[in-house]
């Protein structure tokens, strides 16, 4: 006897991607090409995530032929600087001071310095405003550093779980309209997979040479914050901003409408 030579058809994609299925009579066969009617879409989400943390720092120093003279002048303008900070609502655990007195010279002078760094959460207005006041009221003693502008690493991640399933959701969006304009109804998800997660400093385009796998390496370090010809605030917002993009792929079972209509019977 000769053997049964079993047919198959190649799959298709034009809105709906069909596996390939073997041919087969009555029941059982409209079962398995229900159960592998299937859409294949793609869907991209994009974020854009300015630096929502800023640091103030300010330097005191003073030298003196006697330790005590010098830091007592020095204790006078920190108290101010603190209190200050305190009175427009920095919480002491966002403030920071460090203290250091050495000796310098061959007269023997004592040099004492203190450095305060501020914390600012979402609030980069009132930073450049105090930090303005204390440019405009101390004096040489005092040095206002330029204010450094970063990302708390809790938001970063944040925003990349919601980027992914913003992605997500523009994907099976996607499906159900296809289905919609095919009179099917859309089914379970049965795969999915993120394909590219791309991370960049600055708004705009994507820069091949700019793609960072670790966000915080799009912060400015100090040294160019600090270095000659500082950037305007505004400028150093785009710059430091981080853009993320996710793009997904999703595949969803195609079911009858009538299958639907019947459950709800």
């Amino acid at each position: 006897m000769c053997s049964k030579k079993k047919i198959s058809f190649e799959p298709t994609h034009i809105f709906a991607n069909l596996s390939p299925q073997l041919l087969r009579a009555g029941d059982e066969k409209q079962e398995n090409e229900t159960e592998a009617r299937k859409v294949e879409v793609s869907g991209s989400a994009e974020f854009i995530l300015p630096p929502d943390q800023c640091i103030l720092t300010v330097l005191i120093s003073n030298k003196k032929d006697k330790s005590e003279e010098a830091k007592a002048s020095v204790a006078r303008r920190l108290e101010y600087v603190t209190q200050t900070l305190y009175n427009h609502g920095v919480q002491k655990h966002d403030t920071e001071i460090t203290k250091n007195l050495s000796r310098i010279g061959g007269r023997g002078w004592f040099n004492m310095e203190a450095q305060v760094d501020a914390l600012f959460h979402n609030d980069l207005h009132k930073c450049l405003q105090l930090k303005n006041l204390f440019t405009e009221k101390l004096d040489s003693c005092v040095k206002v550093l330029p204010v450094v502008l970063q990302h708390d690493k809790q938001h970063i991640e944040a925003t990349r779980k919601q980027t992914c399933l913003t992605a997500l959701a523009n994907a099976r969006q996607k499906a159900a309209e296809i289905c919609k304009l095919m009179g099917q109804a859309l089914g379970r998800p049965i795969f999915i997979t993120e394909n590219i997660v791309r991370e960049w400093k600055g708004v705009g385009s994507l820069d091949a040479n700019s793609v960072t796998n670790n966000a915080e390496q799009s912060m400015l370090t100090v040294a160019e914050v600090t270095s000659p010809g500082p950037l305007e605030i505004q400028r150093k917002l785009r710059e430091q901003s981080i853009s993320i993009r996710v793009d997904v792929t999703a595949t969803f079972e195609i079911r009858p409408k009538f299958e639907r209509d019947k459950k709800r019977k």
